[in-house]
Formats: structure tokens, sequence, C-alpha cells
């Protein structure tokens, strides 16, 4: 998918130890040797691949400036001089993952609080949400709401200044008046606002654009296109006024949450009408993020408690609203 398969690819190249992660993260000198070096051998490490069901034994994987240049079996790789060795004894290598859906805090999520109950989130609450990832070996995130502090966050990140993922950063676009208003979205009414929007979010350096639900066909069209000419990817919602098959023959790139192919079967579950569907997904070029998990425990009970207790109906905390969107 162009520049999320490069920053794909880049994450397949790296490997996360389970477990080990926590100790080498608060070892004493460890994390300076190994920036030092950015040359580093796990030694004796169970390597699960994700290419067949099975758990190679007593590996060494080494790593130079971010790449696997080498695996094999401890007893017979050879470790080149001045490489780290890190003893991976007990401990499993896997690839690291990937988390195409996910909203990330940010100032933005204000909007739909209400004046009284709106909180700004500083570095603590960012390090705290984005390390959950890291934690967990999740070092490639996309952000299917990213907004303009987004940006600033993963220069930082690449810079180094903030421990977390990868980001990818998809700009939101909708219909006007009827979800999630600006900053979390950009409105458009007509093709030319929606060419403008992509080629502005293009400008700023986001990855991709997010379609929503509430886009008209015509407005739909001018963002596919416009993308193709700027080099972005289009991925999100199938919009109401579309269907299945036309955003998979447009040349969307992922649709995000399963349920979004429920929502325009018309109320046909039939299993001839279920595997159509699924033939015709699989033969296209489109990926499908299920999201089969989407809502997560709220880092800002202070925040998640003021929309809660606030009088205003619309009022929601900017994690309870993730599983939304």
């Amino acid at each position: 998918m162009r520049r999320m398969a490069a920053t794909w690819g880049r994450a397949a190249a790296h490997f996360m130890l389970a477990v080990f992660v926590g100790s080498a993260c608060s070892a004493g000198g460890e994390p300076e040797t190994l920036a030092e070096s950015e040359r580093f051998a796990f030694v004796h490490a169970s390597v699960i691949p994700m290419d067949r069901e099975d758990v190679l034994p007593d590996q060494t994987v080494i790593v130079a400036e971010n790449r696997i240049v080498g695996i094999g079996p401890t007893r017979s790789t050879e470790i080149p001089e001045g490489v780290t060795r890190i003893d991976a004894t007990g401990r499993y290598l896997i690839p690291a993952f990937c988390d195409m859906h996910v909203h990330l805090l940010g100032d933005a999520w204000n909007i739909m609080l209400p004046p009284e109950a709106r909180v700004p989130i500083d570095d603590r609450d960012r390090a705290s949400f984005l390390f959950a990832h890291v934690a967990n070996g999740v070092t490639t995130v996309q952000v299917l709401s990213a907004t303009e502090d987004h940006i600033g966050l993963r220069e930082r990140i690449g810079r180094g200044e903030i421990l977390g993922p990868r980001l990818i950063l998809a700009r939101m676009i909708d219909g006007p008046d009827r979800a999630w208003p600006p900053p979390l979205s950009t409105w458009v009414a007509s093709p030319a606002e929606a060419r403008e929007a992509v080629l502005a979010a293009q400008q700023a350096g986001y990855d991709a654009m997010k379609v929503y639900s509430f886009l008209d066909p015509a407005s739909y069209e001018a963002i596919i296109s416009t993308a193709n000419e700027v080099g972005l990817d289009v991925i999100g919602h199938i919009p109401m006024a579309l269907s299945v098959e036309h955003v998979l023959g447009a040349g969307q790139r992922l649709i995000a949450h399963s349920e979004e192919v429920m929502k325009h079967v018309q109320g046909d579950f039939s299993r001839e009408r279920i595997d159509r569907l699924a033939q015709t997904i699989a033969a296209s070029d489109t990926w499908i993020s299920p999201t089969t998990t989407c809502t997560s425990p709220s880092p800002m009970p202070s925040v998640k408690q003021s929309a809660l207790d606030s009088s205003n109906s619309s009022a929601r905390s900017p994690v309870l609203c993730m599983s939304a969107g």
C-alpha cells in the first residue's frame, strides 16, 4: 500500500522478544549500549516464525542498524566482533505486531466534551498510552482519526524524544454535520471540497485518508482520484451511499471493521450471500481490519469521569469514543 507497505515491511524486519522486553528496558546500562552499537544478537532464543506452525529452538538473531541480518542455530551462527550479545535463553522471539486500527489520545477529542470537562493531554498521558503498545510487542500502529498534533508526535517518536511505535497517520474525512466534528475529521460537502481536503492532508504530512460513513458518492470519487494523484491510500468505512462492491472496485485499500460489510448486505445474511461477498473481497486488493477488540480502559480516569458525570448527554470520554471509529 505504497507508504504503508514500506512501513509494514520495516516493522516485519524487527523482532520483539516477548517477556524479555521489560527486563531489557529496565536493565541498568543496556539500552544505551544497544543504541551506541546498533548491532546486537539475541542468542539461544526460541524463534516463532509466521510462515508455519513451528518453534525454532536455540536460535541466534543478529540485528544491525535496525535490520535483521542473520538467523540461524546458535551452535553454528557466527556473531561478528563488536556485536552486543543478549542472552535469550528461555525466551521467545516473534515478529513485531502491527495494529491497523488505533485511535490515539489528543487534545482534539476535547471537542466531544463540554468546556468545563475538557482536560489538556500532556506527555505523561501520551507516554502511558504509547508505552502499552511497545511493551506488548506492537511496534507499528495505524491511527484512523489522526490530527495535527499526531504529526508532531510522530516526529518526536522518530527523534527518540518519546518512546512509542511507528505511527501511520490517516486523516478522517466525512460528509458534514453527521458524525465526528472538526478537528477530529474534515467535513466536505462537494467533490471540490473533497479534493482540497486530500491535497491539504498530503501537504500536512498525513499518510492516508480515512473515509467515513456519510460521504456522498461524488465526494468519495474525488477523494479516490485525488489520493491516487498524490500517493495517499484511501482506507476506512464503506459510505452508506455506496456498496461493498463499489469501494472494492474503486481501489479502497482497507475496510475498517468487518461489520461495515454487514451493514451493506441489505438484510440478506444467507450463506450464499456471505460466501459471495467473501469471495469478492478475497479476490480484490482490499484488506479488512476486523477490530474484534475495540474498547480499552481509559488511562485518564478524570476525563472519563468528567464525561460520565456531565449533564451534557453528548459528552463522551476520548477513550470511550474509540470503539466507534
